[in-house]
């Protein structure tokens, strides 16, 4: 039903997994009011949403991002900022945690962006830390190039990742750096912004798609990249996805397709979201995900979800 969480809850992010499948990680108004870090693990399941009542369904930590990966299990995986993680799906839920010496995140900074790659996860953050998924509670560094020399007191930090395959991947962040990975290292490539890029995606295209800040969208692949100069919105932009043939790209009050190098708002006719913030697409749908607004995109229809 339409509103059934938002009046005491918030959504943060979340990830689809089926067309009737979703999972949502969200926080209580009430305990966020208190400033309490938590997070609650949501399954929505053919419009049944499903939660747990007790009080180990909640998790003292903030979420930062979430993707679906397909190994070991397909299963969603949602990131904290402190490297934890939640595994769920294929009848399974239990968490892990990323390397947590001082050598790793407490002595680098916090995660902040997580995607999977040929079915395998990747997870990125300050300092320009990358870590993969191995196996089961297996994350290893592999930040080999990227990672800033001991006298660098420069603050760095990627914000998104994502790629093509194992060979082929990307990250990005503060200062609009843009970094590849060619399967063994890191290597910087010349960005066209020094505004910060806050999420990535390797579309069907061909081209690697990134946003940020004051409505920045660029295009590239490799060493070229490009600013695309829509001139539509300076407001910052959150979150991109490939869908149907199309990149759509989130601010905070909108969702716009790009089509002829511009931004052209969706319509979602009479019933329209007060915020927008991520998108995830899979199986056939895109879905708009943000604090008091869930909607569904079936490709002729936006639906609102809660």
């Amino acid at each position: 039903m339409a509103g059934q969480w938002t009046g005491i809850f918030s959504f943060v992010t979340g990830v689809v997994r089926y067309h009737d499948l979703a999972y949502l990680a969200s926080v209580s108004d009430e305990m966020q009011a208190k400033r309490i870090n938590h997070i609650y693990i949501t399954e929505w399941d053919a419009g049944t949403w499903r939660v747990g009542d007790d009080d180990d369904d909640i998790q003292h930590w903030s979420v930062v991002a979430a993707t679906l990966v397909h190994s070991p299990l397909e299963q969603a995986l949602f990131l904290g900022a402190g490297g934890q993680v939640i595994c769920m799906g294929s009848g399974d839920t239990h968490e892990e945690q990323l390397p947590n010496d001082d050598s790793a995140i407490p002595g680098r900074g916090e995660m902040r962006g997580l995607c999977a790659v040929e079915g395998v996860a990747y997870a990125c953050g300050m300092d320009r830390q990358v870590y993969r998924r191995h196996d089961e509670n297996d994350w290893r560094a592999m930040d080999a190039g990227a990672r800033p020399a001991a006298e660098d007191e420069r603050i760095v930090g990627f914000e998104a990742i994502a790629g093509f395959a194992k060979s082929e991947i990307y990250a990005a962040g503060w200062e609009g750096e843009i970094w590849s990975f060619d399967g063994k290292l890191w290597r910087p490539q010349v960005s066209p912004t020094n505004l910060v890029l806050t999420a990535l995606c390797c579309a069907e295209d061909g081209y690697v798609y990134a946003c940020g800040q004051l409505g920045t969208l660029l295009r590239g692949r490799h060493a070229t990249w490009e600013v695309i100069e829509h001139g539509d919105t300076e407001d910052d932009l959150w979150s991109l996805a490939w869908f149907m043939g199309t990149l759509y790209v989130s601010s905070s009050t909108a969702i716009y397709k790009l089509h002829n190098g511009h931004l052209q708002s969706v319509d979602f006719g009479d019933d329209e979201p007060t915020n927008c913030f991520h998108l995830s697409s899979a199986d056939g749908v895109l879905w708009s995900i943000a604090g008091k607004d869930v909607f569904a995109f079936d490709g002729n229809q936006w639906q609102r979800i809660d």
